[in-house]
């Protein structure tokens, strides 16, 4: 296997103009004038079908293995099959488009390779179609044009060099070649924890952590610090901006069956940024919540327009920098999962990491670049800190950076 060093210069070293070509062409030199068979109904099948009738070149059908209830219905006038029957009759005539890759349904290379064993002839992605239509469908979180990689090469290469052990290099080698070239390898499936943001080979919990929970959704960061720690911590600070993630994270914690924990714990219904007043928040009600300004999501793929409805509203929302809200604290360790603001909020921290040095731990898969932007940002902000770079799912969603000062890296076992 080569070193991630000579991998990510074999992956950079492809030409701008050759990349703009590959997006331009990849998805028709796959299908090969064929018509589309789309695998899969989920939220991205039914925007590529609703792009293709629009087009005036609607899918054959949507191939589906559950719930058996849907086969020979339709969606919007397209035929649902099994993918048993759309083989069947479609294996040599028609593309197959994989529309997920996400564990939901399978990687596209497990179906590819599944579809390819089955007969099938020509096999394309989701993602080879969004390639042809940027406009329309980018950017969707860590799926974003190649190109915009390419233009940032420099600090692409930059970035790697932050590693501090040879695990994190590897992942990051293996996410840059799946976001410049929808590669899978080295892209290993993740041995998932049974909690994330605290692994015990770089994070060691101390009796008196101070941790500020950014994007505390419902609850899921507090539970998986009592899993590690119990109530051995000093005080949890958290903000949540979406109404009704915020309602679930409160009756949470306030229904604790530890009451030492629910008293070591301090909510803010709030938003964390750059600077500290109010901003425009999507109240979408799930996992998905964002600022406005800073969301991730293409409009044609957002799927807040699917909720509909008071969930899917645009409100005003308290937003803090953390250089304001933390003044008189002294946080140890500042985790954020915030839907694309992290950047920002980082930016409102600055003082805070400066003075107090906490361990980060920073979500980077809500944007393509966020990969290597935000190791490069809290680099240019602090010294002596260990970089680390872990997944948490078989795509590459739940992507965490974690920043550590040296002082606080486990010690090394005997």
């Amino acid at each position: 296997m080569n070193s991630p060093t000579l991998r990510l210069a074999e992956i950079l070293e492809e030409r701008l103009a050759d990349v703009l070509e590959r997006e331009r062409t990849a998805f028709d030199r796959l299908a090969d004038g064929k018509p589309v068979v789309l695998l899969g109904k989920g939220h991205f099948g039914r925007k590529m079908a609703r792009h293709l009738i629009d087009a005036g070149t609607p899918p054959l059908c949507f191939a589906v293995d559950f719930p058996e209830s849907e086969f020979g219905g339709n969606w919007e006038g397209v035929p649902i099959l099994s993918t048993a029957d759309a083989v069947a009759r479609y294996a040599g005539s028609a593309v197959f488009v994989v529309t997920y890759y996400t564990p939901v349904g399978g990687r596209y290379d497990v179906a590819k390779a599944r579809l390819t064993a089955l007969g099938c002839t020509s096999i394309a992605s989701f993602v080879h179609y969004a390639w042809k239509y940027p406009d329309r469908f980018f950017s969707y979180y860590f799926l974003d044009a190649p190109h915009f990689l390419y233009e940032q090469a420099g600090d692409v290469a930059a970035c790697l060099a932050l590693w501090a052990d040879e695990a994190s290099a590897r992942e990051y080698v293996a996410q840059i070649g799946w976001r410049g070239r929808f590669e899978f390898d080295g892209l290993d499936f993740p041995n998932t924890p049974a909690v994330n943001y605290f692994p015990p080979d770089i994070v060691s919990l101390i009796e008196s952590e101070v941790i500020i929970d950014c994007g505390g959704y419902d609850g899921d960061t507090v539970r998986d610090l009592v899993a590690v720690a119990g109530d051995r911590f000093g005080k949890m600070i958290v903000f949540e901006a979406d109404q009704q993630n915020f309602g679930r994270l409160k009756h949470f914690v306030e229904t604790h069956s530890a009451p030492t924990v629910a008293a070591r714990v301090e909510l803010h219904e709030a938003a964390v940024g750059r600077e500290s007043g109010t901003a425009r928040f999507i109240n979408a009600g799930y996992d998905g919540s964002s600022l406005a300004e800073t969301r991730s999501v293409s409009p044609d793929l957002d799927m807040k327009d699917e909720l509909g409805g008071a969930a899917a509203s645009v409100v005003e929302v308290p937003c803090v920098a953390l250089d304001d809200a933390l003044a008189n604290e002294q946080p140890t360790f500042i985790k954020m999962d915030i839907e694309g603001a992290e950047l920002d909020a980082l930016e409102g921290s600055r003082l805070t990491i400066a003075r107090h040095r906490p361990i980060l731990a920073i979500s980077a898969y809500h944007k393509q670049s966020h990969l290597w932007e935000i190791p490069l940002r809290i680099a240019g902000m602090t010294e002596n800190y260990s970089f680390f770079l872990r997944r948490y799912n078989e795509s590459l969603w739940d992507t965490v950076v974690y920043a550590v000062p040296q002082e606080r890296l486990p010690l090394p076992k005997a």
